[in-house]
């Protein structure tokens, strides 16, 4: 079989990683599906990487390189335009599919869906589960793609149209977290995501991947939360706002205040679950989650807040100005009531 045949183009975009590529290729290999083409491409490898791929036989198997991107948007991008599939998937280096992975997509496809994203599994750099496939890992809505890159690449799959549509892979280095930016431009053109129901993609989450790295570090929109007066009332209102009461009263906040938006967006016309799952058994497994007493170590909102001169500011990741605006603009609708409790314990200190 050629490459001319296939129904779907793999994409996986590579850099100094020969060892941990092999089990990428071989979970590629190992599909029950059989009409795919695999394009790797090595973003100026200065390893064995070319020397690892030759080993694999396989007319399905095409192997470029580019010249130095540093970013997987860029490698993308180059395999993107050495294919022609109408279909396209993703499949990191360090990361593997089940067997069934791509007919499960397939499948999907099949049945007129533009966008689908697969369950996952997280596992350590020794492969050992670290966090296993959960409902709340699989749902969507465009609120939820507005706040969080949401979607591993491995995990999803779409039409060529969509990039035909609205363009390739960001490559600018404005442009921290390509794939978030990417399925929010999906998100903003009204496609909405067909979620597929087994968990068939294993992602690798130890601390040497991009996720965990600086390079993938987002940029930061400031949300002024609270004005205090002078450097020294806002520093006062910010240990208030750490201190054991107010951390229990965020917590309480925070539970209560997301799970009524969970329960609106999840039950609205646009929200995607995997198949057969209720917006119910979605807030059943965050009330399972979320019981109990308040759990130890840092604590959303309250321990990302810094005092700017006199100012208490929520720094939150985005990927330009003008996303963070939306996210600002999402949580001061969404999240008001531990918002106002934080402009209101500044005001106290105020001077």
């Amino acid at each position: 079989m050629s490459p001319d045949d296939s129904r779907i183009d793999v994409l996986c975009a590579t850099y100094n990683r020969s060892a941990l590529l092999r089990g990428a290729i071989e979970s590629v290999l190992a599909q029950t599906v059989r009409d795919w083409h695999l394009v790797i491409v090595s973003d100026a490898s200065t390893d064995d990487t070319a020397d690892v791929v030759a080993e694999y036989d396989d007319p399905r198997i095409t192997f470029l390189e580019c010249t130095p991107r540093r970013r997987p948007g860029g490698p993308r991008n180059v395999g993107l335009a050495a294919s022609s599939a109408p279909l396209v998937a993703y499949l990191d280096d360090d990361d593997r599919w089940s067997p069934t992975h791509l007919a499960q997509v397939l499948a999907r496809f099949d049945a007129g869906e533009s966008w689908v994203v697969a369950a996952g599994t997280y596992v350590d750099d020794q492969g050992d589960v670290k966090v296993p496939a959960h409902i709340l890992g699989s749902v969507w809505h465009p609120e939820l793609q507005v706040l969080a890159s949401l979607f591993e690449p491995s995990r999803v799959a779409h039409r060529r149209a969509l990039l035909d549509r609205l363009g390739g892979w960001s490559e600018g280095q404005g442009i921290n977290r390509d794939d978030w930016e990417l399925w929010l431009r999906f998100t903003d053109d009204g496609q909405p995501v067909a979620i597929a129901g087994e968990a068939t993609v294993r992602i690798r989450a130890g601390l040497t991947t991009m996720r965990h790295t600086d390079a993938y570090a987002a940029d930061a929109h400031p949300i002024v939360l609270g004005r205090a007066g002078s450097a020294r009332a806002a520093r006062a209102a910010l240990d208030e706002l750490r201190s054991a009461p107010l951390r229990e009263r965020f917590h309480e906040l925070h539970r209560s205040s997301t799970r009524d938006w969970l329960a609106e967006i999840l039950s609205s016309e646009r929200a995607a679950l995997p198949p057969g799952v209720t917006c119910q058994e979605a807030l059943g497994e965050w009330d399972t989650l979320h019981a109990g007493p308040r759990p130890d170590g840092p604590q959303p909102l309250v321990d990302e807040l810094v005092a700017d001169g006199a100012d208490i500011v929520h720094p939150v990741p985005c990927l330009t100005r003008a996303h963070g605006q939306r996210i600002e603009r999402l949580l001061r609708h969404r999240d008001r009531r531990r918002l106002d409790l934080v402009a209101d314990t500044a005001a106290r200190h105020a001077v």
